[in-house]
Parts: structure tokens; sequence; C-alpha cells
């Protein structure tokens, strides 16, 4: 076999692979052997179909065949020294018996040009800011589950408490719950209409609504009673609540403490998967890559039909308000986005030896697995029986390796935020 690279537009090349005729020869003879394991024709014993007689008796079939036998034969010498972004195409064939000439064209991974992760900044929220604030919400839960109800006759307001009554019923009036009884705190952040409703009424007073369930598509209606109103109070942190919290502790000072060290720890993990994440999904725009057009239009063709062939094409292209040139702009970014993370991650992993492990695999798994509260094992015997799956596991574990190393070039730098935010995007 004679591999030739007959043309090349950055990262398109155009290679022509040669087999002579004594590989011509061995090709047929070992689809020969192949037909013989589990066919034949009358006349002759299985097992014992000449090689001519098999030849003349497919016609062309049997040049197919062959034909997909040395093409599989060139991709495979092909993909040996090179790497292909996309599955190598196969531009022309042509067998005269003499010798078999295959052309085939392929996207390889580009040239990286530059990278930039020297000017990439992640920013977090300061240490400190977020420590305080994880202690306070938390010695705040624990005054809540200690907090002194005093009945009260006036109207509700935000963050009493509230013991309530409540009859379910369907459209044809069947009762689907009867009387039952709940409290609650009435927050200000809690826009169920058994919390907002309360609020502005007494003790006693009755009130409905109608709550539509989408999902089931029925209008179910709620009738409340507001059985007492609480006004709450909460304590003054003292050793002995201190003592009887989960932390096991014996004063104030040691809870302060061991809720510090948990923020510490949780904020740290939060910290690294954060900054980690951030990378993974900008390093594309911190690279600079050599990209044929024709790789780009490759891509974005290849978007289309996908769309296409599961009807979704117009309801993106409705996102960008059915501009299909604002569509391609769109569709163009995404390309140059997938292409510059593959060369990157690809680049980087070869050259400093950056490979998943198979402990490395097996967390990303146990990470699916809590997402999704389901067992370990089973998690585990999903995405190793698909290869597609298990192929997006161990991908998404290299970028992440890949995003680790580049970390040290990236800039960290901590920021003040508001208390809002801070809760809302950090671990509690």
């Amino acid at each position: 076999m004679e591999k030739k690279l007959i043309s090349q537009d950055k990262n398109v090349k155009r290679f022509l692979i040669t087999f002579e005729q004594k590989e011509l020869l061995k090709a047929e003879k070992d689809l020969a052997v192949e037909f013989n394991k589990s066919h034949s024709f009358e006349g002759f014993r299985k097992g014992k179909v000449p090689v001519n007689v098999i030849k003349m008796r497919l016609g062309e079939d049997f040049k197919n065949w062959i034909k997909d036998y040395l093409t599989d034969l060139a991709y495979e010498e092909l993909n040996k020294e090179q790497r292909f972004i996309f599955e190598p195409t196969l531009e022309s064939f042509a067998n005269d018996d003499e010798k078999c000439e295959i052309e085939i064209l392929g996207h390889a991974y580009p040239e990286v040009k530059s990278t930039r992760f020297e000017e990439m900044t992640v920013e977090i929220p300061a240490t400190k800011q977020i420590v305080t604030n994880f202690v306070e919400s938390k010695i705040k839960d624990i005054l809540s589950e200690n907090a002194i109800l005093d009945p009260k006759e006036e109207p509700a307001e935000y963050d009493d408490f509230a013991r309530l009554f409540y009859t379910v019923t369907t459209p044809e009036g069947k009762v689907l719950y009867d009387n039952k009884e709940i409290e609650h705190v009435l927050y200000d952040h809690d826009k169920r209409e058994l919390v907002q409703d309360v609020i502005g009424k007494k003790s006693g007073e009755t009130f409905e609504f109608d709550k539509e369930e989408k999902e089931k598509g029925t209008t179910y209606k709620y009738s409340v009673k507001i059985d007492q109103i609480y006004k709450r109070t909460l304590p003054e942190l003292t050793d002995e609540i201190a003592k009887e919290t989960e932390y096991e502790v014996e004063n104030v000072e040691q809870l302060k403490a061991k809720l510090e060290k948990n923020a510490l720890e949780m904020f740290g993990k939060w910290n690294e998967d954060y900054i980690k994440n951030y990378i993974v999904g900008e390093m594309p725009d911190y690279v600079e890559t050599d990209i044929s057009e024709d790789t780009i239009t490759h891509y974005k063709n290849f978007y289309i039909e996908n769309l296409k062939s599961q009807n979704k094409y117009e309801e993106e292209l409705k996102k960008h308000d059915d501009n299909e040139e604002k569509f391609d702009e769109e569709i163009t970014k995404s390309a140059i986005k997938y292409i510059n993370e593959l060369t990157i991650v690809e680049k980087i992993a070869e050259e400093n030896a950056i490979k998943p492990e198979k402990e490395d695999i097996d967390q990303a798994i146990a990470s699916i697995s809590n997402m999704y509260q389901m067992p370990f094992e089973r998690v585990k015997e999903s995405v190793y029986s698909n290869e597609k799956m298990l192929n997006e596991v161990v991908w998404d574990v290299l970028k992440a390796k890949v995003a680790q190393h580049i970390k040290e070039k990236v800039q960290i730098k901590e920021v003040e935020r508001d208390t809002k935010e801070n809760t809302e995007n950090t671990p509690e």
C-alpha cells in the first residue's frame, strides 16, 4: 500500500492510496476465505469455492465488497498517522485489476497558531465573604428551629409562622385532600399561594384559589382555613442551643469554628469545580487555529442536516428571527468553537501525556450517579455498555484534566459580590 498526500488546504488533506496487484489478489483471497466460512455454491464443497468462481457468481456485489474492504484498509492506514475531526470521505475509487487507486479527503486537526490563556480571568467570590455568609445562614437556620412562637391577632406578615388546614378538590368535585394540616414560615421568597395568600389575613379567615397542574392538564381548587398565625422571635445563640445541634459541640465558639471549617471545605470543592468548568467553557475562545473554510462548511452542513432530520431546523431558525444569515453566523461561531475545543484539548493532552485514568472515569460516573440519585453500579454498567455514552464521559474527563493544566496560566481573581448573588450561586 502506498500513501501519498496530493493536495492540502490548511487542515484539509487529500490523499491517494494505491494498492498494487499482489495486494489486490490478497484482498480477493481474504474475502473468499470469509465467504467460504458461511456460504457455498452448488457443486462445491463448503469452504472450497475458488476465488474466480466467487468473483464470477457474485459479479458487481464482489466488486463492491472489494471496494469497501480496500477503502476500510485505507482509512485504517490514514488513522494510524493522522487524527481527523470528521470521518474521512471517499472521493474516488478506481480498480483495473492491475492496481487500485483510492482518493480520500480528510479534515485533520488544524494547526494551533496561538493561545492566550494568560489573558483569561476567572472571577470567584471572596472566600472570607462566602464563609461569613455561610456561617450566618446556618446560624439563622439553627435559631429558626428554636424560634419562639407567640399567637397574634393582627394580620399575617412575612417571617410569621402559620398553621393552616386545606382541602383540595378536582374539577369533578372529588376530594383529594380533606382538611390537611400544614405549617410553614411565611417567607417572602416562597411564592406558593399557600404562603403568599396568607399575607394580610388573620387567624380564622378562609380563602380559596385555583392551581393549574400543567403536566396533567388539570386545575385543582384549594380551600384554605388559617388556623393560627404566630409571631416568630429568634432567640440569642447560646451555648445550650449550640450543644443541641447536630455538630457535636459544647459552646457557641466551637459551633462557629466548625461551621467555618465546613464552609471552607465546601467552598474549596465548589471553587475548584467552578474554575475548571469556567475554563472548559471559555478555552476555545482563547485559541487561534488555522481552520480551512471547507472544514467550517462541512460542520455547518452536518449540523443543519441533523436539525432537519429531527424536524428542528425551523424551530432553531425562529430563535434567530427567521434570519438565515444571522443563523448562519451563529453556526459559524459554533463550528469554530467546537473545532478549537477539539484541537486544543487533543494538543495539550498529547504534549503533556494527559489521559483519563479508570479512577477518573469512575469518579465522573459517581457524579452522574449522585446527580440522578441512581445506584453507582447501575450507572456504571449503563455507561460502559454504551460506546457513545462512554466516549462522552471520557471526553468530559479529558477536558477537565486539560482545564486543570491550563489553570496554571489563568488569572484567578476574588471579587466581592452582593449577598443575594453569593447565596444563589455558591454552595450552602
